[in-house]
């Protein structure tokens, strides 16, 4: 076993959501979709110089959002929740927090819970094997 001292990085890790908790993988995966919608309201919402029949048309796309699913290409906002979507659907947190992370602007803010407590989970993970390997 590791001495106190080499276990340290892992229990501070730990230590570091103890109030709140870290929510499980299928927690993460049962609110992804209401971070998902609310990444792709956010960035179609009409940017502060659109003229009215924007607001309108942007207004009308809010009503209904279409999530395509699996690998789509492309740096939209739709391609990297999709991408984001089938990571989490084959267990890949990491990748899903990547494609989420690299949302812009409205977008990225709208998701910044669900990717803070996804990266809460990996770095609860690591700690937790950090430590099954010290002892």
């Amino acid at each position: 076993a590791k001495n106190s001292a080499e276990m340290a990085p892992a229990l501070v890790a730990l230590a570091a959501r103890a109030d709140r908790g870290v929510p499980s993988l299928p927690q993460l995966r049962q609110r992804f979709d209401r971070a998902a919608l609310a990444a792709l309201r956010a960035a179609a919402a009409p940017g502060a110089d659109a003229d009215v029949w924007d607001r309108v048309w942007s207004r009308l796309q809010s009503l209904v959002v279409v999530r395509r699913a699996g690998e789509v290409p492309g740096e939209t906002a739709a391609a990297h929740v999709s991408r984001a979507e089938a990571a989490l659907a084959r267990g890949d947190l990491a990748e899903a927090v990547k494609q989420l992370s690299a949302l812009s602007g409205p977008a990225r803010e709208a998701a910044a819970g669900w990717i803070e407590d996804a990266k809460a989970r990996i770095a609860a993970d690591a700690a937790m094997a950090e430590l099954d390997r010290a002892l």
